[in-house]
């Protein structure tokens, strides 16, 4: 009946037909959301009341994220942390580590093989550490092929190929090793010959069994003369008689291992969350986006478009903070996507604005504007907020002055007389703070100050609100959503990668009062409920009367259109890591990169890596695009006269290598520089599966160019930003979810149920059913992400 795929796709899913047209592929997303909560009874050094607790993220062995620690903390520390991790779709396992400063080894460690997430990919929990030594510590995966058939005399024979294993030491160790592998089924057991120092073997033996009634599963085990380095239990019940399975299968520590590692090492409270989502080509979500579109232009498309099904959705109990939190960002980032978001946040602010009768209740909640503007506000205006106050703030946790002024919190050995000296240093930040946001009105992004003019022209349009409105409704968000709350909390606006000490928070505490102090037009200024900030009432008054001037500034932009919308330009160039490290080329000299290792001043934005000579950084350089970024990757210790390498490959003929001071520091530059790469294809992490990680190597021989490509990365929510097609299809997703809930709400072939509401909310209801039906057919569909 159809000719082609293509009118085949046009009869059944436009959104399928509209992926054929636009030439793209569908892919798979693979995301973890990972939140450490509080460890319980935690091993300690035993000549220490109180330890400095943190744990580690790893995947498939490698590091790609790391709480910060919580200082002295007893036995029971609170994390509170979440990390958002982009995976790569064939990943093996998750691993944490329980860390201690006083103690180099973990004080245990949790595993999570990819099966855990396929069965249950929502959890939250208490789970029990195990020791982290060598028996329970295993690395890299085995590759086997299994084949299951019959025998004349009806006997099931297995065929089991031990093809080869990859990356099973540690790649920063430098160990020898001589592996071999085992293969157990029931109480039989076949072992292959040894191999000679290689991390990468390759066994290529082929066993065999028969039974009458094949054993549920296969064990295949990797060793070498210190004990069993890894096994994986492989299956058996799923094989398909006379079809060959061939697969790679993480090496797990030997159950025996585990359960003689159990011990008194605590407990951890983990809350997880894994999807595998098919993201279609953006062209399939087109009709979605120009609906939610349609409905940002006014008071009355607000109240009858998608972004009112958005917000009743998001009245359901069900989505927490955070859901609603990650709502709003969605929304900001589609709008950004085409150029319409300060129309938006325009549109739907003015509404909230007309609607109020009380100024003091005006954006105090949780409304959609508010949570729109708060994450509008942290994704355009980051870098500004780091140029702006990173130096102070830096300056806070290095220089570790004690800034306690109120004498109910003064320490045992402190007198009073002490608050005058740590008022003076205290006054210090602040007025430094304030003097660096007050002379900031030409670095604030064009967009943000679009969004603030608007906030201060709707303000005055109401009547019912007071005269001052107009100026705090600017502050509300500037000082009292925006830079307050970094000051107090800068590792979530990505200005420090630790936590405060004790001491530095609560001078970051006090520094953030004042700031919301001020952005409250000082009307908590000579009352006695808090009369020990005193001694920052001169700083901050003499400061208030500016601040009107400050905000008419701020507004004081037009309409008109920049180049660069939103800013975004800034944030490329922005420093993601940099600093003084050892740097060579393996093939080619650079001007400044040679083919020997040399010292080198080293910076990374998400637009280029640049490479020049120390305290020469306005001289000759290389600079390479981040685009160009085609593997980073760890290079094996073994190969090198070096630890803590990353291994860079442009291209296909080319590769620098950047030797690090330690695991921490190599793991930075691997976020850092995956960061990178995945901004410049929009976090579709490439597909590149294997790499050499022997780079001074010829790729003489197979194992020298068989590790595993991992490219796992933490995902910074306001720095980075995924494709478009990525958020068009969380829009469709939470849409789709609630589907059943809105139709029950909106019968809409009841036409008594449905006569009481706006008949423009029923013509967005009848598109939004179907254009979702529509995208959820192009998905069932779709081939194995492969395309249609």
């Amino acid at each position: 009946m159809f000719s082609d795929q293509q009118a085949f796709l046009e009869a059944y899913s436009e959104s399928g037909a509209a992926a054929v047209r636009s030439g793209r592929q569908a892919y798979w997303s693979t995301k973890l959301y990972f939140s450490v909560r509080e460890g319980k009874q935690l091993s300690k050094d035993s000549s220490s009341d109180a330890n400095n607790y943190y744990c580690l993220l790893a995947v498939d062995d490698e590091v790609v994220a790391r709480t910060s620690t919580v200082w002295r903390s007893t036995s029971n520390p609170f994390f509170g942390e979440e990390f958002f991790i982009d995976l790569r779709p064939n990943f093996s396992s998750i691993r944490l580590y329980v860390m201690s400063n006083e103690k180099q080894d973990p004080i245990g460690k949790l595993d999570f093989a990819r099966d855990v997430f396929n069965e249950n990919p929502q959890v939250d929990g208490w789970y029990n550490l195990v020791k982290a030594i060598h028996p329970t510590e295993s690395h890299g995966e085995c590759n086997v092929s299994l084949l299951l058939s019959s025998t004349p005399t009806g006997l099931e024979h297995l065929s089991v190929t031990v093809h080869a294993a990859r990356d099973i030491l540690d790649k920063n160790s430098v160990s020898k090793c001589d592996p071999y592998a085992v293969v157990i089924l029931d109480s039989k057991k076949f072992t292959t010959d040894k191999l000679k120092n290689t991390r990468y073997p390759f066994f290529d033996k082929v066993f065999t069994f028969e039974r009458v009634k094949m054993a549920p599963s296969v064990t295949i085990q990797v060793c070498d003369s210190s004990g069993v380095l890894g096994e994986s239990i492989v299956d058996l019940t799923g094989l398909q008689k006379d079809i060959m399975q061939t697969a790679w299968h993480r090496l797990q520590p030997s159950q025996t291992a585990v359960q003689k590692s159990k011990g008194n090492c605590g407990s951890i409270r983990l809350a997880m969350k894994y999807t595998h989502e098919l993201i279609l080509p953006l062209e399939s979500y087109s009709s979605l986006i120009t609906l939610t579109e349609d409905g940002i232009h006014d008071s009355v498309s607000l109240r009858t478009g998608v972004i009112s099904v958005v917000e009743e959705l998001l009245t359901d109990p069900e989505f927490t903070a955070t859901n609603r939190e990650q709502a709003a960002r969605m929304l900001i980032r589609i709008f950004m996507h085409r150029d319409t978001c300060v129309q938006f946040l325009n549109s739907i602010n003015g509404l909230e604005i007309a609607s109020c009768r009380d100024s003091a209740a005006l954006f105090r909640g949780n409304s959609m504007a508010t949570k729109c503007t708060d994450q509008f506000m942290k994704i355009v205006g980051l870098p500004y907020l780091h140029d702006t106050i990173k130096d102070v703030v830096d300056a806070v946790f290095q220089e570790k002055k004690n800034c306690e002024i109120d004498p109910a919190k003064l320490g045992k050995r402190q007198k009073t007389d002490d608050i005058a000296k740590n008022a003076e240093a205290l006054t210090g930040y602040l007025e430094a703070i304030f003097a660096r946001i007050f002379a900031s009105v030409n670095n604030c992004p064009t967009d943000m100050r679009r969004v603030f003019r608007h906030l201060q022209q709707n303000a005055r349009k109401n009547t019912a609100l007071g005269g001052d409105t107009a100026f705090t409704v600017v502050s509300g968000f500037l000082f009292l959503r925006f830079f307050a709350p970094a000051v107090l909390s800068p590792k979530l606006f990505g200005m420090r990668e630790e936590l405060a000490d004790a001491q530095a928070a609560r001078t970051l505490t006090l520094l953030a009062k004042a700031l919301m102090s001020v952005g409250n037009l000082g009307s908590s200024i000579d009352s006695d409920k808090e009369a020990y900030m005193r001694p920052l009432y001169p700083v901050m008054k003499r400061y208030l009367p500016k601040l009107k001037t400050f905000i008419d500034s701020i507004c004081g932009v037009t309409d008109k259109v920049d180049v660069h919308p939103m800013g975004i330009t800034a944030s490329k160039d922005a420093v993601l890591i940099d600093g003084e490290v050892f740097v060579r080329s393996v093939y080619n000299d650079f001007h400044v990169i040679k083919k020997s290792w040399k010292k080198r001043y080293v910076q990374l934005s998400l637009q280029a890596l640049a490479v020049c000579k120390p305290g020469d950084k306005q001289g000759s350089e290389d600079r390479i695009h981040a685009q160009h970024l085609h593997v980073v990757e760890m290079a094996e210790a073994s190969g090198l006269d070096r630890k803590f390498v990353v291994l860079i490959q442009l291209g296909r003929d080319e590769v620098i290598m950047i030797a690090l001071p330690n695991q921490k520091v190599q793991s930075s530059w691997l976020q850092a520089l995956r960061r990178a790469q995945a901004f410049q294809h929009g976090f579709v992490l490439n597909t590149v599966q294997s790499y050499n990680p022997y780079p001074m190597r010829k790729k003489e021989s197979p194992e020298e160019c068989c590790a595993k490509c991992h490219g796992s990365v933490a995902v910074d929510q306001f720095a980075d930003n995924p494709a478009a097609e990525v958020w068009a299809h969380k829009l469709f997703a939470m849409l789709l979810a609630g589907k059943s809930k809105l139709e029950k709400k909106y019968p809409m072939d009841d036409l008594q149920a449905m006569r009481n509401v706006d008949p423009l909310k029923v013509t967005t209801m009848r598109s939004l059913s179907t254009i979702l039906d529509d995208i959820h057919l192009a998905h069932l569909l779709h081939q194995d992400g492969d395309g249609f």
